[in-house]
């Protein structure tokens, strides 16, 4: 399709930040034209009567608590601010809207209907409007497509992910579909599921909404390359997950909330009690075992703990000319920057320490993912800090490492992990494609014939998994037997709760399919909350893993005496030196880990 004609239904011009995110991505994207704007006037009940704006009200204990937590969670990118689009759709023609109100359904006039199809238009966005039915739905030949979420609620009050954050779900659902009349006819073009924040429904929404806002722009490119029948058939025929997509009924009144509110609460308070006793660092388990024997059972691993003023992660083992080694991140509290340093180990399999670091920069560097081609060693670093995906090769190895060329610049990519296979070149990242939304809810699959190129094509499936139960990396693809595993990391709940692994079914330029087939979840030892990286090469198997320590008496002995005053809000200003430090600390790993 040449150019895809759409028609924009929304309340007013004045939109939240996120809608007006996606549209001025579907303006400056060639090929896509907003032809018409259609304004909501209001609604009518039933054939008369005088015309009033709908408008439905959450309880009162819920509007109380939104408002509380609003302030309390302000976000510099806040998916809610008014943005005036007035000047960005001049030109556009706007044609006005009085719906008629039957039951919970919205529903056009004749009239109405006949004026929007004569813009000829291949696709209406629904930002605006409550439940459409009628011969809207087919006023485009494409249909009307909606951002939708598993429990908004009809209330106005009501945002994705409030509900989550009261129930204490894992993670809030969100999806883009075609509307029909029937729920069964539904066409769902994307579904991805978020975090829920423990316990802000601002900070959920936040990251729901950011995402949400590309949706539109992606799929109406998708329809503009491939044209109306492969993209109808293309999406037909995926395969979607139906976890928690019906969610339990339950009465969204003012002792429900209340009841869900003290509970919550309760759960933070004795959270903060326990971070007064205890603390969490990111650790290194290692095994050495059979070279064919991956992965291996979690409980034989030995620890390596590193000093109390840093943290290790993101391991990725190499042997090379019969030297074991395992690069990994190195932070120290202090500092709260990473870098890339390279743990050896001498012949009696025994780790060389401390860790010699290799790669240092003025921004935050991880996941130092080494592969070999062509037979020259080359590194993958995590660089989002920078916006770019970065190539390194050995000059010496282990400890020397020279810059090659940035694979991708301005965009804001984690753990990028490179595979060859089948003559190709197939790059997994993890991408956030608008500002505000997370790096671990979406995986995109790039391709290349060529390593040392910086123009890779983008996997028309794109995002191959929108989920933040398994779309962040954990670690290279590996492969056992004749199949091909890619591991991935679960962040829902916490940030790298666990590790699970997908065997890869299909991979080629059209498609990309994956089933998961084990799970390792930070269970073989109680003081293990957190596992998110897993390699393994020539029998050395690497995890890393967050493990809460008990705090040191001092700081003990600290924080209990400055307990009442922090339960009465009365925090003193001036508390101990190494008490502050120590929370500053955390406050800077906490940051970063989530």
């Amino acid at each position: 399709m040449k150019t895809i004609r759409i028609g924009v239904l929304v309340n007013e011009l004045i939109v939240p930040a996120w809608i007006a995110r996606s549209l001025e991505l579907i303006l400056a994207e060639q090929g896509l034209e907003i032809a018409l704007v259609v304004r909501n006037a209001g609604s009518r009940r039933g054939s008369g009567g005088g015309r009033q704006l709908r408008r439905t009200y959450a309880p009162l204990a819920y509007r109380l608590w939104k408002k509380l937590d609003s302030q309390l969670f302000k976000n510099q990118r806040d998916a809610f601010r008014p943005v005036d689009m007035t000047a960005p759709l001049d030109g556009i023609p706007v044609h006005q809207v009085a719906t008629h109100r039957h039951g919970k359904f919205d529903e056009f006039s004749e009239e109405d209907i006949r004026h929007i199809t004569e813009y000829r238009l291949d696709v209406m966005i629904q930002f605006g409007f409550g439940t459409l039915r009628g011969d809207i739905l087919h006023a485009a030949s494409c249909g009307v497509w909606a951002c939708q979420y598993a429990r908004q609620g009809e209330a106005d009050e009501a945002v994705a992910g409030a509900w989550e954050v009261l129930t204490g779900k894992p993670t809030t659902r969100s999806e883009l579909t075609v509307l029909a009349a029937k729920e069964s006819d539904t066409l769902v073009l994307q579904r991805s599921w978020s975090a829920t924040d423990s316990i802000s429904a601002a900070r959920t929404a936040g990251v729901v909404y950011w995402k949400t806002a590309s949706f539109v722009p992606r799929k109406l490119c998708e329809l503009r390359d491939e044209g109306l029948d492969a993209f109808i058939a293309r999406h037909a025929q995926m395969e979607h997950d139906n976890t928690d997509h019906h969610d339990d009924v339950t009465d969204f009144d003012n002792k429900a909330v209340l009841t869900r509110l003290v509970a919550l609460f309760g759960q933070k308070l004795h959270e903060k009690l326990v971070d007064k006793l205890y603390w969490k660092q990111w650790i290194l388990l290692y095994h050495f075992g059979d070279e064919n024997a991956f992965p291996v059972r979690a409980r034989e691993f030995k620890q390596l703990l590193p000093p109390e003023d840093r943290f290790w992660a993101d391991p990725f083992v190499y042997e090379h000319q019969g030297r074991h080694a395992i690069f990994i991140e190195e932070l120290e509290y202090a500092d709260n920057i990473g870098y890339l340093s390279v743990i050896n180990f001498n012949d009696q399999h025994e780790p060389v320490l401390p860790p010699v670091p290799i790669l240092k920069k003025p921004y935050h560097l991880s996941y130092p993912h080494v592969f070999e081609d062509r037979g020259n060693l080359y590194m993958v670093p995590e660089t989002s800090q920078n916006g770019t995906i970065e190539l390194y090769r050995a000059q010496h190895f282990p400890d020397k490492w020279e810059f090659v060329i940035n694979l991708m610049t301005d965009v804001r990519a984690v753990d990028t992990t490179i595979w060859h296979h089948d003559g190709k070149y197939w790059m997994f990242t993890n991408i956030s494609q608008t500002p505000g939304a997370s790096t671990c809810d979406e995986l995109f699959l790039f391709y290349s014939e060529d390593l040392l190129s910086d123009s890779w094509h983008p996997h028309p499936a794109n995002p191959i998994v929108s989920d933040v139960r398994n779309a962040r990396q954990a670690g290279r693809v590996f492969q056992v037997g004749e199949h091909w595993y890619r591991p991935s990391q679960d962040c829902s709940g916490a940030y790298g709760k666990a590790i699970q692994i997908h065997r890869i079914d299909l991979i080629n330029e059209m498609y990309y399919r994956e089933t998961p087939v084990s799970r390792l979840d930070p269970d073989w030892d109680e003081d293990i909350v957190c596992t998110h990286t897993l390699t393994h090469m020539s029998g050395l198997s690497c995890i890393d893993a967050m493990k809460v320590r008990k705090r040191p008496r001092q700081l003990f002995n600290n924080a209990v005496r400055c307990l009442p005053a922090w339960l009465a809000g009365r925090r003193e200003s001036a508390e101990p030196a190494l008490l502050s430090q120590s929370s500053q600390s955390r406050a800077r790993v906490g940051g970063r880990l989530g």
